[in-house]
């Protein structure tokens, strides 16, 4: 099961059906909705093993992560 935080990482490689690639920073801060989440290497795992999102590029500081086609749900 994934959790919040990794799904709040997931769903910004997508929008609808089209696949959208991000670039996070490590320990910083995400907020949407009043809800707030730290991208952390441990939820760079999570996200990974998801299955849902790949990774183009990992730096010491951040990380290119792009949706697989076929494997967002809208």
């Amino acid at each position: 099961m994934t959790s919040e935080a990794a799904q709040f990482f997931i769903d910004r490689c997508y929008e609808g059906k089209q696949i959208r690639s991000i670039h996070p920073y490590f320990n910083v801060k995400y907020e949407l909705e009043n809800k707030k989440y730290i991208f952390t290497r441990e939820l760079l795992d999570e996200i990974i093993q998801s299955g849902k999102v790949k990774a183009t590029y990992v730096g010491a500081k951040s990380v290119n992560l792009v949706g697989i086609e076929g494997m967002n749900e809208g």
